[in-house]
């Protein structure tokens, strides 16, 4: 079955050109049955429109243009504003931060990790691979505690023994040995069936 609605021209005049737009249609049957339909659409522009319409389309999709670059800045380092040439001139520079962010599972075997102490303790871990740069940043949480933060690396300044550190489960390890920070990807010491990790770098 088809339907055809019409829009007040009022209403429509007030819709941006080349914007997704949603419209959602409430039908209330006789037996009071409700029944909601969500419609998606973009509005474009008419081969016969006026040239006050062209205007108006050309206002909004410059408007649109506008804020997917300064979006794009954003992702890249740089201001709102800045042209494109700055931002390809960014991209081209590798000098802005790359981000990764996934679920990792619990291994089940069993490895010897170094408390920061110097001494190990056998442990299970989560192994991350893939990444395209080596993380600066790591933050990993608890799958259903979404809020708390069970394990962090920085990669900023070392032990007396000249490791760094990585925070995991209220515990601190020496990033050596079977845990590593390096190009490509991350093993920590972990004892969380199911963690989702966010890593920065670049």
């Amino acid at each position: 079955m088809s339907r055809t609605f019409a829009i007040p021209q009022v209403n429509w005049d007030g819709i941006p050109f080349w914007h997704t737009n949603t419209a959602e249609i409430i039908v209330t049957d006789s037996n009071g049955v409700v029944a909601t339909t969500t419609y998606t659409f973009v509005k474009g522009l008419a081969d016969d429109a006026s040239l006050l319409e062209g205007v108006a389309a050309t206002e909004d999709a410059y408007e649109r243009i506008s804020q997917k670059r300064d979006a794009l800045a954003a992702q890249v380092g740089l201001s709102a504003g800045s042209t494109f040439d700055a931002i390809s001139a960014q991209l081209a520079s590798g000098v802005f931060k790359k981000f990764a962010e996934g679920t990792a599972y619990l291994s089940s075997d069993n490895l010897p990790f170094y408390y920061s102490t110097g001494t190990t303790s056998s442990r299970k871990y989560i192994t991350v691979t893939g990444l395209d740069f080596k993380p600066s940043l790591i933050a990993i949480q608890n799958s259903s505690l979404p809020l708390t933060i069970i394990g962090f690396w920085d990669g900023l300044g070392l032990d007396s023994s000249g490791y760094y550190h990585v925070q995991s489960g209220g515990q601190t390890y020496q990033v050596r040995g079977n845990a590593y920070v390096v190009e490509g990807g991350f093993r920590i010491p972990f004892d969380v069936v199911s963690t989702k990790w966010i890593a920065i770098g670049g």
